[in-house]
């Protein structure tokens, strides 16, 4: 199962990616969340780390993928991936240009 995950313009705090996950379910062992970021204005480290913790670490997600974003916050998630030692898990598909 695929599970989409729509950015604000204004990811900016670990309680912010808390929040937005929320409504996922707790376990999604074998699923893959896509990361609509097409909206992302500008996204800190902290909520990246977040995103991937919860994601690929707590909810233990079979993929994650950043589908649009902006050079500045993937290297933030694949930073915070290659520290949660998930990277595997973490893949992008097309940049901010590609997905407007």
């Amino acid at each position: 199962m695929i599970h989409p995950v729509t950015l604000p313009p204004l990811a900016g705090s670990r309680p912010a990616a808390a929040a937005l996950l929320a409504g996922l379910p707790a376990d999604l062992s074998g699923d893959e969340v896509a990361v609509l970021c097409r909206d992302l204005l500008t996204g800190s480290p902290s909520f990246a780390d977040e995103l991937v913790r919860q994601l690929a670490v707590e909810r233990n997600a079979g993929r994650v993928v950043l589908v649009g974003a902006e050079d500045a916050f993937e290297r933030y998630v694949r930073d915070a991936a290659r520290d949660h030692a998930v990277a595997e898990r973490v893949a992008t598909r097309g940049g901010h240009a590609a997905a407007q």
